[in-house]
């Protein structure tokens, strides 16, 4: 899941890793939310959530993303989610540097009293080696989820 977003970064979650993860099978889906207004965002995701509230899904996100969505994703209690970050069971991945992009993105959301997510923490992976490792992660919760439903 997106955080706050801005004309100066506006990519969605992994880059290319969504499609990566789609192209060995995965349904990938960004939510559409609003750029940075946390209650337009969060009435987003409720309306989301409503209409998905038949489906699990398992959720990615940055942890000021989760801050921001946790009473939210808390009503939705079929689905997991992974918070990407310093404490995050993905370690050791290797991610590009931050682009002077993403650097005035982080400046302009302080300006607008929002917190960007730590660059690393938008999953800009840099090698395939960890697209692959990502992958195993993937399948991993796929089976342990799998292992936990009702038969």
């Amino acid at each position: 899941m997106n955080g706050a977003r801005s004309l100066f970064h506006y990519d969605k979650m992994g880059y290319d890793l969504q499609d990566f993860l789609a192209a060995h099978g995965y349904q990938v889906i960004s939510i559409p939310l609003p750029f940075r207004h946390s209650g337009l965002r969060k009435l987003a995701l409720k309306n989301f959530l409503t209409g998905s509230r038949h489906s699990r899904f398992h959720f990615f996100m940055g942890p000021e993303t989760f801050k921001e969505f946790k009473a939210e994703l808390q009503t939705y209690a079929t689905s997991t989610l992974t918070i990407v970050g310093e404490h995050s069971e993905l370690t050791g991945l290797h991610f590009r540097s931050a682009p002077l992009s993403y650097r005035l993105h982080e400046l302009f959301c302080c300006l607008s009293f929002t917190r960007a997510e730590k660059f690393k923490d938008t999953l800009p992976i840099q090698k395939r080696a960890d697209y692959d490792r990502f992958l195993d992660h993937c399948v991993q919760l796929a089976e342990d989820e799998a292992i936990g439903e009702p038969k």
